[in-house]
């Protein structure tokens, strides 16, 4: 191949990189617009939906570019699939805590005559989450807390200052009611999930993040600073500021 057309192809490539940079961004940062993106008919990322770009067998798939052209062309599935799954988890949050508050002690002020109540909501009343946490939160919501955050059942354990064998104890009685203060970091690792995963989208990305050594930490992972109140502030001030494009 001559010179001139190697500097063509590169070239290209360049272009298209920067397409594909573009896509990923606008998706990561405004969901709604995945379909308009992935249109072959847009003709600012018509070379997307080129044929020869999703061939196995092409020799050229083998460049960087190419593989981050064909995690994009298969990144609507796996949306999709995610927003399914946050959408059953986020259904049985509400369902549990509705249940929770209509059956414990729990003061709930409604406009209306129902007391159906969100994750979101719940978690944007303080003088809700307070009479929780002296009420204490059952297992059961616990659990679906634990499927909506990206800590593991040892990352709990560490979190609430408990072994994992009484976490598995628990677990045989979903009617078994956490502490004062086990209930209270309980809701303080759902608030900070709630602002990661405004933060990062994504909840992998956020686990990511979590488990990397930050300078602006002290080089502490996000995640060892958790385990108190103090340390919990620093990483959601640190959340905020990376959601306002704030680096240290």
């Amino acid at each position: 191949m001559k010179y001139s057309q190697l500097d063509k192809k590169s070239n290209s490539l360049k272009r298209l990189d920067t397409k594909i940079k573009m896509v990923r961004y606008l998706r990561i940062r405004n969901p709604s617009n995945q379909s308009n993106l992935s249109n072959p008919s847009n003709p600012e990322l018509s070379d997307l939906s080129n044929p020869e770009l999703s061939n196995p067998s092409n020799p050229e798939l083998s460049n960087p570019v190419c593989k981050l052209v064909t995690n994009v062309l298969h990144s609507q599935t796996s949306v999709q699939i995610m927003n399914k799954k946050y959408k059953i988890i986020e259904e049985n949050l509400d369902s549990e805590i509705t249940r929770f508050v209509n059956e414990s002690k729990v003061e709930y002020i409604t406009d209306g005559l129902s007391k159906k109540l969100t994750y979101s909501e719940f978690l944007s009343d303080k003088i809700l989450i307070i009479n929780a946490i002296r009420n204490g939160i059952p297992y059961s919501l616990f659990n679906a807390i634990q499927d909506y955050t990206p800590f593991s059942e040892s990352d709990w354990a560490k979190l609430l200052n408990i072994s994992t064998k009484s976490l598995q104890r628990y677990k045989q009685s979903e009617k078994h009611a956490f502490k004062s203060l086990q209930s209270e970091k309980i809701i303080a690792m759902a608030e900070v999930t709630k602002i990661g995963l405004d933060v990062f989208d994504d909840l992998e990305q956020f686990k990511l993040w979590l488990n990397t050594p930050n300078f602006a930490l002290g080089n502490n992972k996000p995640i060892e600073l958790l385990t108190d109140s103090y340390g919990k502030e620093l990483v959601v001030s640190e959340l905020i500021r990376v959601q306002h494009g704030i680096m240290v």
